[in-house]
């Protein structure tokens, strides 16, 4: 009943329960206990959760909320089997490049990419398909030059972009290599030199777009001094930014 006056609460309700059946896998595999039974029961939540949206999918206020439940539910699981995770995951792309507004569908498609090379602690690789994970970052750079074209205060997708790929350079992605990164600082710095005609309601987001490019390209040239990087991240160009 909960699902059909409030979808979003009911979807969500799914997603904690399928959370909350991981972790009780996780119990039972340190007994020495299976998780196929446990992984099953998630994979039916989060289906069920998919159900309750696809029947509502048409609310744009509903959309990125609950797409963002749903990534990070699918990355925090590990009693999945990797069919059911691989037809989830295929899924959340899929209604991602579906977002009614195309900002947001930059944002959710560029997250899905980290569903596609999953981090553990001690950066072990959890899940990999290094392939499936560049092409959302390729579709994600598209729609962000598109949204920026139309309104250059959505330049903050661009940086945005740039910190998820410097995420997956520092993971040892083995599709991103540093030539992405000095590609994509130098689109971001072109803007940023043409941003300053713009003004009225778009200055500000422009100043913490510019803002936040200046501190992911600090971190870059700490990184390039380091001792233990400065070998990786001499194939990063930032020079040419003053920061």
């Amino acid at each position: 009943m909960m699902s059909r006056g409030k979808p979003e609460t009911g979807m969500k309700l799914y997603l904690e329960s399928a959370l909350t059946v991981d972790k009780l896998a996780s119990k039972g595999e340190k007994k020495g206990h299976g998780q196929d039974a446990f992984g099953s029961i998630a994979y039916e939540f989060i289906s069920q959760s998919f159900s309750l949206y696809e029947e509502h999918s048409g609310d744009s206020r509903l959309q990125s909320r609950c797409v963002v439940a749903v990534i990070g539910t699918l990355l925090a699981c590990r009693s999945l089997s990797k069919e059911d995770y691989e037809s989830l995951i295929m899924k959340a792309t899929q209604y991602s490049a579906k977002m009614l507004k195309k900002p947001e569908q930059c944002a959710m498609v560029a997250q899905c990419s980290h569903l596609f090379y999953v981090v553990g602690t001690d950066d072990e690789i959890v899940y990999s398909n290094p392939q499936r994970g560049l092409e959302c970052l390729q579709r994600a750079l598209k729609l962000a030059d598109a949204c920026t074209n139309t309104n250059p205060g959505h330049v903050q997708l661009f940086v945005d972009l740039l910190e998820h790929y410097l995420f997956f350079f520092e993971k040892k992605h083995p599709s991103i290599s540093g030539n992405y990164i000095t590609g994509l600082v130098a689109l971001i710095k072109e803007h940023a030199d043409n941003l300053g005609q713009f003004g009225g309601a778009d200055s500000s987001a422009v100043g913490e777009a510019k803002s936040h490019f200046l501190q992911i390209v600090k971190h870059m040239k700490k990184m390039k001094e380091k001792e233990e990087f400065s070998e990786r991240f001499a194939t990063i160009e930032v020079s040419s930014v003053s920061t």
